[in-house]
C-alpha cells in the first residue's frame, strides 16, 4: 500500500479508537471509584496507558503481521477485540457477587480469595482490552510516517472529543449504557474496515460481535430509561446490593443512591444528648460510602428543633445568626438547622445529582426547601460562587464535607480538598461580616484523628494572620467535640468573655468536650499551633505532616510524611494512609506492570536487533520526555484550575478538551512550523519558551480573575491552554521525523517508550503534587521538554534530520 494515498478511513479509525480509549478511562475512573476505593480509580488510566504501550510494542515485535499492507485486516480484527473485551471486563466487574455468592457465600462482603480473584480477572481483562486499542493506535501512528502529523492530529482530536462528550453524556446515561455505545461504535468501525479479501472467520466474528453489542446496548439504554437497568451494580466496596434503590444517578462526580433510612430516630452527626423522636428520613449514599439524609419536612422548623443539639451547629449557640451560607447542602440538614435558628440561608451544593434528588425527585418529601423565601439553593462550587458574589454572611458552615470519591478528573483532585486550605479560609473570611464566624466540622477520634484537628488549627491561624499579622489566634478559636466529631468556630473578631462563657455552658448542657478555648487546649500540640507559635521548624519535629494546606498543595487529608509512605500511622488522621495507597499501590503497581509489559520486552528487542544505544539514546530521551512532560503538565494544570473554573468537571473538560484539541491542531500544523526552521531544536525551544511564559502568567491572572463569572474564567483558561497545546502537539511528529533519520524501523519502539513514560507520569501526576505541590509538578513537566531540547541538540546534525 502506498502511504501517499492513505484513505480518510484511517484518520476516522484512529480518532474513534482514541475517543473510545479516553472516554473509557473516564468511565472506569467512576466505576472503580464506586466498586473499590477511590485510589483504584487510577487503575483505569494506568491500565489504559500500559495497554497502549504494550500494543505498540507488539506492533514493533511483529512487523510483518502488523504491516501497512495488512492494516485493514488488523484494524478490523482488533477493533472488534477491543470492543468485546472491554464490555466483558466491565460487565464481569459490575456483576461480580452474583457469581461469588453462589461460589463462596459470605466471601463477597469480606473480600475473600474468590472475590479478589474475580476482581483480578476483570481488571486483567481491562488491560487486555487496552492492548487491542494500543495495537490499533500504534500501527496507525508508526506504519505511515508520511502522515504522522495528520494521524496524530486525528488521534488527539478523537481523545479531545471523548473527554468532553462523556462528561455531558454521563448526565443522561449510566456508565454501562455509555460503555456499550462506545463499544458498538468501535465494533462497527472495525466492520467498515473489513477488506473484501478478509477470511470468512474474521468477517463472521466481527459481524457477530457488532450485532451482539448493538442488541445489548439497546436493551441497556431502554431499561435504564425505565428505571430498571438490565446490567446494574451488584456490589461496591464491602456491600452486596440485593434490592434496587429508590433513586440512582451517575455523573462525573459520583454515583448517588437514595434508599429508605434504616432507623426511626433522627440522624445526628454529633448529639451529646440522646434523641429518639420518630423522624422520617431517606438515606443518601455517595459512591457506596459517604452518606447523608433527606429529612421529612412539613415547613415548620419546630418539628426539626432537635438539630440545634448537634455539635455541627455549635455556632448558633454562640451568636445570633441572620445570614448563613451552607457549603455542601447534601440532604438539607444544615439548611433545616439554619431555619430552626431563624436565619436566612444560602445553600451551595456541588453535586448536581444530590441537588436533583433533594429539590426534584424527593422535593415533596423534603418540603421543597428551594421554594421558601428564606432559602436560596444553588448548584455550584462553593469558593467560586462566593468569590463571584458580593454577599456578606454572619456564618459560613462546612459540615463533614468529604466523599472519599474521585471525580472524572481523577483522584486527589477532590473538590472537598480545596475547601480546607489557607486560600479557601481567606475566601470564606472575606465573605463574613466583621463579627462573622466560619464553623467547620471534621471527624475526630482522639489520637486517631488528631491530624485533622491540628491541620484545621494551623489553617485557621494562617487565615487570621492574612487579616492581621499581629493577631492573637487563641482569642478567635473555639473547638469542641462529641463522639467522633470536632467542630471549630473561627471568628473574624475576637470572642468576647460572654461568648466564651456561652460556649462553656453549651458544652456542659449538651455534653460536648471543649478542646480549644482562649485558656485551655486538649494537648500541647494543639495549644502550640492554636497560639500561632508553630513555625516550619516546629511542624517538622512532628511525626506527621499537619502544616497548613494551600491551593498549591491542597491535600488536607494527607498527613503522612514521605519517609513513612510504606508504614503509615493510621492514628494521626482519617486519611493518613493516603501515602500508602498512593505511593505503594499506584506507583508500585505502575512500576512492576511497566517492568513486565514494557521494560522486559523492550530490553529483548534491544538485544535482538543489536541497537547502538548511543545512536538510539537521543530519540529514546525525546519520546520519553514528551510522554512525561505532556501528562505532568496536563494533570497539574487540571488541578490548578479546579477552583478557578468553579467545577471539577470544568477543569476536566476545559483543560483536557482545549489541550488535546490544540495539540491536534499543532500536530497538523507541524509541517508549516517546520518550514520556519529545518532544525528540530527550534520546535523544542519554542515549546519550552511558551510553557515557561504561560506557567509564570497563570497564577497571577487566575488570582485577578477569580471574581469574574464562569464564562470569563472559562475563556481565560482556554487562552492559557490553547498555546500550550499547539506547541506540545508539534513534538510527536517532530520526534518521528527526528528518529526516522537512522532507525525508522524503531518507531513502534519509540512509541512504546512514550507510552511507558506516560504510564509512569499518570502516577507521578498524583504523587508529586502530594509531596512537592502542583506548581512544582508543572515545572517538572517543563523540565521534561527541556530534556527533549537537550536530546535534539546533542543528536545528529539538523541537516540530516531535515532530510
Amino acid at each position: 500500500m502506498k502511504t501517499s494515498s492513505l484513505g480518510i478511513r484511517y484518520f476516522v479509525t484512529i480518532a474513534i479508537v482514541s475517543f473510545a480509549t479516553l472516554a473509557t478511562q473516564i468511565l472506569l475512573s467512576r466505576i472503580l471509584s464506586v466498586t473499590l476505593y477511590y485510589q483504584f480509580a487510577f487503575a483505569g488510566i494506568t491500565f489504559a496507558m500500559l495497554g497502549l504501550t504494550a500494543g505498540a510494542l507488539r506492533v514493533y515485535n511483529e512487523p510483518e503481521k502488523y504491516s501497512a499492507a495488512n492494516a485493514p485486516t488488523v484494524l478490523a480484527d482488533y477493533c472488534a477485540r477491543f470492543a468485546a473485551t472491554l464490555v466483558l471486563a466491565v460487565v464481569l466487574h459490575l456483576m461480580l457477587p452474583a457469581a461469588v455468592v453462589y461460589l463462596a457465600p459470605g466471601d463477597a462482603t469480606q473480600f475473600g480469595p474468590v472475590t479478589v480473584l474475580a476482581i483480578g480477572v476483570s481488571l486483567g481483562l481491562l488491560l487486555f482490552a487496552f492492548i487491542q486499542s494500543g495495537v490499533c493506535v500504534g500501527l496507525l501512528l508508526t506504519r505511515f510516517p508520511e502522515h504522522t502529523n495528520r494521524l496524530y492530529a486525528s488521534d488527539l482530536l478523537g481523545a479531545a472529543s471523548g473527554c468532553i462528550l462523556i462528561v455531558v453524556a454521563l448526565r443522561m446515561f449510566d456508565p454501562v449504557g455509555l460503555l456499550l455505545m462506545i463499544a458498538v461504535l468501535v465494533a462497527f468501525t472495525g466492520w467498515r474496515l473489513l477488506p473484501a479479501a478478509a477470511s470468512k472467520n474474521l468477517s463472521l466474528r466481527v459481524k457477530i460481535i457488532s450485532g451482539v453489542l448493538c442488541a445489548m446496548c439497546i436493551v441497556q439504554v431502554s431499561s435504564y430509561a425505565l428505571g430498571r437497568p438490565a446490567i446494574r451494580l451488584y456490589w461496591a466496596k464491602n456491600d452486596v446490593f440485593t434490592e434496587r434503590p429508590l433513586f440512582e444517578s451517575w455523573n462525573t462526580f459520583s454515583r448517588v443512591v437514595v434508599t429508605e433510612f434504616p432507623h426511626d430516630g433522627p440522624l445526628g452527626w454529633g448529639f451529646g444528648v440522646p434523641h429518639h423522636e420518630p423522624v422520617q428520613q431517606k438515606n443518601v449514599v455517595i459512591d457506596a460510602e459517604a452518606s447523608t439524609v433527606i429529612t421529612k419536612f412539613d415547613g415548620d422548623p419546630k418539628t426539626v428543633s432537635y438539630l440545634q443539639d448537634d455539635i455541627i451547629n455549635l455556632g448558633y449557640h454562640l451568636r445570633d445568626m441572620k445570614n448563613v451560607a451552607v457549603i455542601g447542602v447534601g440532604g438539607g440538614r444544615d439548611i433545616l438547622s439554619a431555619l430552626v435558628a431563624g436565619a436566612h440561608v444560602e445553600g451551595i451544593e456541588l453535586n448536581p445529582a444530590i441537588f436533583d434528588a433533594l429539590t426534584r425527585v424527593f422535593g415533596d418529601f423534603a418540603g421543597h426547601l428551594e421554594r421558601r423565601p428564606d432559602v436560596k439553593l444553588v448548584n455550584a462550587e462553593a469558593r467560586s460562587y462566593l468569590n463571584s458574589h458580593d454577599g456578606k454572611y454572619d456564618l459560613v458552615q462546612i459540615s463533614l464535607i468529604d466523599t472519599w470519591a474521585t471525580t472524572a478528573a481523577g483522584g486527589l483532585t477532590l473538590s472537598e480538598n480545596k475547601l480546607y486550605t489557607t486560600d479557601a479560609f481567606d475566601d470564606f473570611l472575606a465573605r463574613l461580616n466583621d463579627n462573622g464566624m466560619l464553623v467547620v466540622s471534621r471527624w475526630y477520634k482522639n489520637e486517631r484523628h488528631s491530624g485533622e484537628l491540628y491541620r484545621l488549627l494551623a489553617i485557621a491561624v494562617e487565615a487570621l494572620r492574612t487579616i492581621d499579622p499581629n493577631v492573637d489566634p487563641r482569642s478567635h478559636i473555639l473547638v469542641a467535640s462529641v463522639n467522633s466529631i470536632a467542630t471549630m468556630a473561627l471568628s473574624k473578631s475576637p470572642f468576647t468573655p460572654e461568648e466564651v462563657a456561652r460556649f462553656d455552658s453549651t458544652c456542659q448542657r449538651l455534653n460536648f468536650t471543649p478542646l480549644v478555648t482562649p485558656t485551655i487546649a486538649v494537648d500541647d500540640i494543639a495549644a502550640h499551633i492554636a497560639s500561632g507559635k508553630a513555625d516550619r521548624a516546629y511542624f517538622d519535629t512532628l511525626p506527621f505532616d499537619v502544616t497548613p494546606t494551600t491551593d498549591d498543595r491542597p491535600f488536607f487529608f494527607y498527613t503522612e510524611r514521605l519517609r513513612n509512605a510504606f508504614r503509615p500511622h493510621e492514628e494521626h488522621g482519617q486519611a493518613a494512609g493516603f501515602a500508602d495507597a498512593i505511593v505503594s499501590e499506584v506507583l508500585a503497581l505502575t512500576f512492576f506492570a511497566g517492568v513486565i509489559f514494557i521494560a522486559g520486552p523492550m530490553f529483548g528487542f534491544y538485544k535482538r536487533h543489536h541497537i547502538e544505544l548511543r545512536e538510539a539514546a537521543p530519540s529514546m530521551i525525546f519520546f520519553g520526555g514528551i510522554g512525561l512532560g505532556f501528562m505532568l503538565i496536563e494533570m497539574s494544570q487540571m488541578q490548578r484550575l479546579m477552583v478557578f473554573l468553579g467545577h471539577p468537571v470544568y477543569g476536566l473538560s476545559v483543560v483536557l478538551f482545549v489541550l488535546l484539541l490544540a495539540s491536534g491542531i499543532g500536530s497538523y500544523l507541524q509541517q508549516h512550523i517546520a518550514k520556519i526552521s529545518s532544525a528540530p531544536w527550534f520546535t523544542a525551544a519554542l515549546v519550552c519558551a511558551v510553557l515557561t511564559i504561560i506557567g509564570l502568567l497563570t497564577p497571577p491572572i487566575t488570582e485577578h480573575l477569580k471574581h469574574y463569572d464562569n464564562g470569563a474564567r472559562i475563556i481565560a483558561s482556554a487562552l492559557f491552554m490553547a498555546p500550550m497545546g499547539l506547541v506540545m502537539g508539534t513534538m510527536f511528529p517532530t520526534g518521528v521525523a527526528f528518529a526516522s533519520v537512522k532507525h525508522a524501523e524503531l518507531l513502534p519502539w519509540y512509541w512504546g517508550i512514550n507510552g511507558a513514560a506516560s504510564v509512569f507520569a499518570s502516577a507521578l501526576g498524583v504523587a508529586l503534587p502530594l509531596v512537592l505541590g502542583i506548581a512544582m509538578t508543572f515545572w517538572i513537566g517543563v523540565a521534561c521538554y527541556v530534556m527533549c531540547l537537550v536530546a535534539v541538540v546533542v543528536s545528529p546534525p539538523p541537516k540530516a534530520v531535515a532530510a
